[in-house]
């Protein structure tokens, strides 16, 4: 049986974050990921913009959660999935294999990717999720603003009143 892949304040693990790269832990391994303490960067971001992030995990996961819970619980997740992933691809430039040879055998990986234009993607999916996540926990005011309504003039001519 496999050992779980080191997780990260129960919201993402270091597999789902080498998937959202499209790389296995031959690329990245475990350690170095870990090493980075992406940890550490995850839970400050998280404590600057939702500061009750530990009420959302505990209230999502729970049994009877609700569906506004269970949303906000999963782009939790996602958020810090995509932001781990944006530190390895940052952090990771010569542990991504784009290609090797021995001269015998080459292997090329990643060669029509650019891993800067890999870390914007990555990064703006993590800012969409933020941005999703905030408007469910503090909704916009801006969304109960409508663009039409009805209009009763002070006199109307043809009644002359």
């Amino acid at each position: 049986m496999a050992d779980s892949p080191p997780s990260f304040l129960k919201l993402t693990d270091t597999d789902q974050v080498r998937s959202v790269i499209g790389i296995d832990s031959t690329d990245v391994n475990n350690t170095q990921i870990c090493d980075m303490k992406p940890e550490e960067d995850l839970e400050s971001s998280l404590l600057s913009w939702v500061p009750t992030y530990q009420t959302v995990i505990s209230e999502g996961a729970a049994a009877a959660a609700t569906d506004a819970q269970k949303l906000k619980y999963l782009k939790l997740k996602l958020f810090s999935k995509y932001f781990i992933a944006g530190m390895v691809v940052s952090g990771g430039w010569n542990s991504i294999l784009q290609k090797q040879s021995d001269g015998a055998n080459e292997a090329v990986r990643f060669t029509n990717v650019s891993l800067r234009e890999l870390k914007k993607d990555i990064e703006d999916r993590a800012s969409k999720l933020q941005e999703e996540l905030l408007n469910l926990i503090v909704p916009d005011t801006a969304e109960a603003y409508s663009q039409f309504g009805a209009v009763s003039p002070a006199y109307d001519p043809v009644t002359n009143v």
